[in-house]
């Protein structure tokens, strides 16, 4: 029986594998024609014992190298794939990293880059759908890439003292982990432009949202601040409040009337039209002291004021 040594380009024509071991049912044209040959055994660059190691195997029609254990045509031997199916159109998968650039957004070096795989540092694996795992070792771009064939992405970045995090789905909604030295931070932001920032730094909680922006407490809700409180509102501001209301103002109250009128409704509506608008306010009320007047305190546009109590 005639020995074969050496590897062999062959053609993978059966991938499941009735035992779940990786075999493969191979044809190789150049030595047995259109021969099926029998289960080829797999050579994985990577194992040990029982549930360890790296397994992938190629699809039907992918091109793979074959050999034959100590030459026996029996006893054949897949140990890789070359970049080409028979018809000549599979390239290699084309997982890489971005090049650094100056960076307007948080979230453009979490961007899929084009940098090509020659990068000897850049480890990527890819399958058919599009999938993909990317690590990454190129000095100052260190990072792990998980990819779906969606877009949706997670990259771990680990250069000493620019560690982050990055999330990203289908619909654009992102996640930022950021632990750069001098830029601590968490970032929130859906693919509206909402956004919820907590900065480490400066000990800061911004929410900025693209539309409305609801607040609702099942039972209680308190606010409360050490220092100032400020509002600015650009069209009207309402306050309802079905049961009894209190302000306490320990310092003097001004009531400033931009345009348009200031009422006060207690049970039945009262307006307040002056020129003097806080003493008006307070006759209205039936009281002298400023801080009974149960209005807010705060800037308000080219809008009207209103607080309702009953």
């Amino acid at each position: 029986m005639p020995s074969f040594v050496g590897k062999f380009r062959g053609i993978v024509e059966d991938n499941k594998d009735p035992e779940h071991r990786g075999r493969l049912k191979c044809k190789c044209p150049q030595v047995f024609g259109e021969e099926v040959l029998d289960w080829a055994l797999p050579c994985m660059p990577y194992g040990g014992d029982s549930g360890t190691g790296f397994f992938s195997i190629p699809k039907k029609g992918s091109s793979v190298w074959l050999e034959f254990e100590q030459g026996d045509a029996n006893r054949p031997v897949w140990v890789g794939i070359w970049w080409a199916a028979p018809e000549d159109k599979t390239e290699a998968a084309d997982v890489t990293h971005k090049k650094e650039k100056e960076s307007s957004s948080p979230w453009d070096e979490a961007e899929t880059g084009d940098a090509k795989r020659d990068v000897p540092d850049n480890h990527a694996w890819q399958t058919k759908l599009g999938h993909r795992i990317e690590l990454d070792d190129t000095d100052g771009q260190t990072k792990i890439k998980i990819t779906d064939r969606k877009g949706q992405h997670i990259m771990i970045r680990s250069e000493d003292g620019k560690e982050k995090i990055y999330l990203k789905d289908a619909a654009d909604n992102r996640f930022l982990l950021d632990a750069t030295s001098g830029k601590r931070r968490i970032l929130l932001q859906d693919g509206a432009g909402s956004v919820v920032l907590l900065d480490a730094e400066k000990g800061d909680v911004c929410i900025a949202s693209a539309k409305d922006l609801s607040l609702l407490a099942g039972e209680n809700l308190y606010v409360g601040c050490k220092s100032n409180r400020e509002e600015t509102i650009g069209g009207n501001h309402n306050v309802s409040v079905m049961g009894s209301g209190d302000w306490d103002v320990a310092g003097a109250l001004k009531l400033a009337k931009s345009s348009g009128d200031v009422n006060i409704a207690s049970g039945s509506k009262a307006a307040a039209r002056t020129d003097d608008p806080l003493a008006a306010a307070t006759e209205t009320a039936g009281g002298s002291a400023p801080h009974s007047h149960g209005l807010s305190s705060g800037k308000v546009g080219q809008g009207s004021s209103k607080v309702k109590i009953g």
